[in-house]
């Protein structure tokens, strides 16, 4: 099994990879202090993140450290991230293993970051509908930005807009807080992850249109 670790720069915690992602780093925000207030009910019941950050305290303090890195001296946590990418020449990055973008500013950020490392593709999911509905949002060809439905009123709400930018989704099956139904609006040409992006870049293509996870 290969052996990951957490490099820090400027305090800001970056994982070298994990069993999922293989070896692809990540920077994760503490889900609790990033991700928005209005969300499904349903996603703080489920999510894996705080069940992970429940279990592992070391985990859950880098998380809440990075968070409040950036809500305290955004240009620091930022600045780590590009220090990370001069210094490693990575082919790949992962934003938010666990937490989600927290506003405009932020995504701003990781959009100057991808324009500046144009050989590094990046990916990250979201359920930041509100900010993925904002009018002329431009993103750069190696930032995947693949929206993540979720059960609930603001999924409801948003999901034609996602749908019709042409953005590519991410679907959850096997939810049991999803109700009825729910995993009867998952296209049928939907490619299931196979458990590790070592053995699959689905998500990171912008023309696979949908993929779905099984809930964890």
């Amino acid at each position: 099994m290969a052996s990951y670790k957490v490099i820090k720069i400027n305090g800001v915690a970056i994982s070298t990879g994990n069993t999922k992602l293989g070896a692809i780093p990540s920077v994760s925000l503490a889900p609790w202090l990033s991700c928005h207030r209005n969300g499904p009910r349903d996603c703080t019941r489920a999510c894996y993140a705080r069940k992970l950050a429940r279990l592992r305290k070391n985990v859950s303090n880098s998380w809440e450290s990075n968070a409040n890195i950036w809500a305290n001296n955004p240009s620091c946590y930022f600045d780590a991230i590009r220090k990370f990418l001069y210094t490693t020449n990575v082919p790949r990055f992962r934003w938010h293993v666990a937490g989600d973008i927290p506003d405009i500013a932020y995504f701003n950020n990781m959009r100057d970051i991808a324009e500046s490392f144009g050989d590094v593709h990046f990916l990250t999911f979201t359920k930041s509908y509100n900010i993925m509905a904002l009018p002329d949002l431009a993103i750069p060809k190696n930032l995947t930005i693949r929206v993540s439905a979720w059960p609930g009123l603001q999924w409801t709400l948003n999901k034609g807009v996602m749908l019709k930018r042409g953005y590519p989704i991410a679907w959850v099956s096997q939810l049991k807080e999803a109700g009825a139904g729910y995993t009867d609006t998952i296209p049928s040409d939907a490619v299931a992850c196979p458990g590790c992006c070592d053995n699959c870049d689905r998500c990171w293509a912008n023309d696979a249109q949908h993929v779905v996870f099984k809930a964890h």
